[in-house]
């Protein structure tokens, strides 16, 4: 499936209207299905679905190793997502609970995502010693910036990126924020990758649901080239997560635990 499609449009600049063509961005909805159950149906972009799928399965401590996993079905052509899952009643009685709880849907109005980490059921502060010097940070950032391509084609996409030191471990784009970081996280689940020392720079706006996929994952700083809301710095400073928006080459508003941040 194509990531993008070109398509006429009729461009005004001042008071001319001019036809072309306009390159926009390619969603599709997916329907995601555990033991051949829908959870919960979004749209995203067509690529790394597995680590989507592992990434929100992974947050919700319904999986917690690779062999919980029979098998991953795709099928682009009707939209599905089917995982099947081994006979585990822990497991399964957790996806019950979520299911009527509503804890998987993917937007940010979902005050449930809230509550799960107000209640404190599957969440604990974050503990590390991870420090970031400023100086590393601009390089991640420039590089970060360098690697949007779908953006700068469309100006569609959010993006995110899994970082370590000078590093960028991982990179992806799609139309929603939080499909970016549910994708970071499910590739490091893939790839044994332990989040407490790592870093996430992402482009979406760092809402109360955003900070608690970083802080289900023991995610140590999350940084953004947004803003960031009282709900979302409330949990962080709570929860011992670094949070920080307005991310650029040379600026960086720090909202929670500065003490991650050096010169």
């Amino acid at each position: 499936m194509e990531l993008f499609k070109d398509i006429p449009i009729l461009k005004v600049i001042n008071k001319n209207i001019i036809k072309k063509k306009d390159i926009v961005i390619n969603e599709k909805l997916y329907s995601i299905r555990i033991n051949n159950e829908e959870i919960v149906s979004l749209y995203c972009l067509p690529v790394y679905l597995e680590e989507l799928v592992l990434g929100i399965l992974y947050q919700e401590k319904i999986i917690a190793k690779l062999d919980s996993i029979k098998s991953i079905m795709i099928d682009d052509e009707i939209g599905i997502i089917n995982i099947l899952l081994k006979d585990s009643i822990k497991n399964l009685n957790m996806l019950d609970r979520l299911k009527k709880e509503g804890f998987l849907a993917p937007d940010c109005t979902n005050s449930t995502l809230f509550s799960s980490i107000s209640n404190k059921v599957i969440c604990k502060p974050i503990h590390t010693n991870t420090i970031i010097k400023l100086d590393n940070l601009h390089i991640l950032l420039k590089q970060f910036e360098k690697m949007s391509e779908l953006y700068r084609s469309t100006g569609g996409t959010h993006s995110a990126a899994l970082c370590s030191g000078i590093n960028i471990l991982f990179y992806n784009e799609d139309i929603s924020r939080h499909n970016c970081i549910d994708k970071v996280i499910g590739w490091s689940f893939l790839k044994g990758v332990n989040l407490s020392d790592k870093i996430i720079i992402t482009t979406g706006r760092l809402s109360a649901s955003m900070v608690v996929k970083a802080i289900k994952s023991s995610i140590a700083i999350l940084i953004s080239r947004s803003a960031a809301t009282w709900g979302a710095i409330d949990l962080a400073n709570r929860y011992n997560l670094s949070l920080a928006g307005f991310a650029r080459s040379s600026r960086l508003n720090i909202y929670t635990h500065s003490e991650r941040f050096s010169l």
